[in-house]
């Protein structure tokens, strides 16, 4: 004859249950056998354990967090986009990522860098992957002389270190060359 147990809205011990196998939970009418406790390790080989991750909510909606990758010392979104400079400019010299997955610069980089970057930056290097900046992008960075463009980029060229979109229209003229 099994022993039951009613269901009272107090937590057991799981393990204490456990070492009686032939105890039957009763809740309203509805009998659940508990089952034997026994070696469930097999059920568990092989299984590696993962944090869980619960998304952040507002009480109302669910927020996500964006997802970032670093590539070559700057932080890039989900989108493709320079969202974060995190490495300075070796030289004075800012050169964008060049991988693929990168595709273009956030407005806000240079607010959201360290702010020596702005100081210390004297040329630009664009790869070819860059085809989406905003018009005046660089124009806090007053120290910049020279904006270089890979030849196979298909948005953006430069002569003279001045920056041009690919229909001739002016993109940025470097800072250090404006009269002030």
């Amino acid at each position: 004859m099994a022993k039951n147990i009613a269901c009272t809205g107090k937590s057991a011990d799981r393990e204490t249950m456990m070492d009686y196998s032939d105890i039957t939970v009763v809740n309203r009418d509805i009998s659940v056998p508990i089952p034997d406790k026994g070696d469930d390790s097999d059920l568990v080989a092989g299984i590696i354990e993962q944090p869980i991750v619960y998304p952040i909510t507002d009480n109302e909606n669910v927020v996500e967090e964006p997802v970032y990758i670093e590539i070559s010392g700057m932080k890039i979104d989900s989108e493709g986009y320079v969202t974060e400079i995190l490495s300075g400019a070796p030289d004075g010299v800012l050169a964008f990522p060049t991988d693929i997955r990168c595709k273009g610069i956030r407005s806000d980089v240079f607010e959201r860098s360290d702010s020596s970057l702005k100081n210390e930056t004297e040329e630009v290097y664009i790869p070819a992957n860059i085809v989406h900046m905003d018009d005046g992008l660089f124009d806090c960075l007053e120290n910049v002389d020279f904006i270089q463009v890979a030849k196979e980029n298909p948005a953006y060229y430069s002569e003279f270190g001045i920056l041009y979109h690919a229909d001739g229209s002016l993109a940025c003229m470097p800072q250090a060359r404006i009269c002030k």
